[in-house]
């Protein structure tokens, strides 16, 4: 009676009926048999998971949403910090992205912060922080410090509310509320790597309709709540998966500018390292002069940082004497 049914269309008895549901094998079934309905070659980079359960899913070296169908219940309970709990939010997360059409008039957002009050599940209080903290409707963003003043609590007790509005953020359930807001910048980072936070800004505005233009910082700052999603320096927003900030062929750059010389004015540096940009980045052309500038100031605040011999002092990188 089984031979046949995943070959058919996708509906939720029949999907129940799979391994990750049943817990009963099906011999014999392969991806490649499974009906097109089941997205069966999909990346389970799609599901919007949280990291203990993406890591068990990494753990059982599961790549596609068809090899995630046919791997039983109890072989993923089986894998290390993996409970009843993990397990029901991947079997909901899979049930969810078939058996759900994708919305495909955009949500109904009027500015980044009416996206913030509506999507973002926290009270009042935390919500304001969160507000706080990123800058938004403000000049500036806030520290820990000025955020606690202006609630009327210590620097540790903003920094735990921050922790709690960071895992709100990152909750599979949020993330999916916002995919309208992911999804532009996963797009726009792919074919940039790297990008500024007020050019971002000016970006979303357009692709979700915003009446008003967000607060650069206030958009830096929220990115930068997605764990291992993105990271934020010197107002740049870039992916972990091209890793612009550490570049090992931008430090050798520095290296080999400053080679062998007791100082070097960092105005020339800096336009040194703009001369030979393309020689070791692919995407520099799609950089703008905001982009070089500051990756610049990124590069070499790692080359300093790491000790290789040389110091900044007044406005030269010099050998240190010590």
């Amino acid at each position: 009676m089984l031979l046949g049914f995943y070959s058919k269309k996708i509906t939720l008895e029949r999907l129940h009926l799979f391994p990750l549901y049943s817990d009963i094998p099906l011999n014999g079934v392969s991806v490649s048999k499974l009906h097109i309905s089941y997205n069966p070659k999909n990346s389970v980079k799609e599901l919007y998971l949280n990291r203990r359960a993406a890591n068990t899913i990494k753990s059982l070296k599961i790549r596609t949403i068809g090899e995630l169908l046919l791997t039983s219940s109890s072989q993923i309970l089986r894998q290390w910090n993996c409970g009843v709990t993990t397990l029901k939010l991947i079997q909901d997360e899979v049930e969810f992205s078939l058996t759900n059409s994708i919305e495909t008039e955009l949500p109904k957002w009027d500015s980044f912060e009416d996206m913030l009050d509506l999507e973002m599940p926290l009270n009042e209080r935390l919500l304001a922080i969160l507000k706080t903290r990123i800058g938004v409707d403000r000049e500036s963003y806030c520290t820990l410090e000025e955020c606690g003043a202006i609630f009327g609590i210590t620097r540790e007790a903003a920094r735990q509310s921050m922790i709690k509005v960071r895992s709100a953020v990152n909750h599979p359930s949020t993330v999916r509320q916002l995919s309208s807001f992911w999804i532009p910048i996963d797009k726009i980072l792919r074919n940039q790597w790297v990008v500024t936070s007020k050019s971002l800004a000016r970006r979303l505005k357009s692709a979700l309709d915003w009446q008003t233009m967000p607060e650069a910082h206030a958009v830096g700052m929220f990115v930068e709540l997605r764990d291992s999603h993105y990271l934020a320096r010197s107002q740049l927003i870039s992916s972990p998966k091209f890793d612009c900030f550490k570049c090992a062929k931008a430090k050798n750059i520095i290296i080999k500018i400053v080679n062998n010389r007791n100082e070097v004015p960092i105005q020339t540096l800096k336009q040194q390292h703009k001369d030979v940009l393309h020689e070791y980045c692919p995407k520099h052309r799609k950089f703008n002069k905001t982009v070089v500038e500051d990756l610049f100031d990124v590069h070499l605040s790692n080359f300093i940082r790491e000790k290789n011999g040389y110091i900044k002092r007044n406005q030269k990188i010099m050998r240190d004497p010590s």
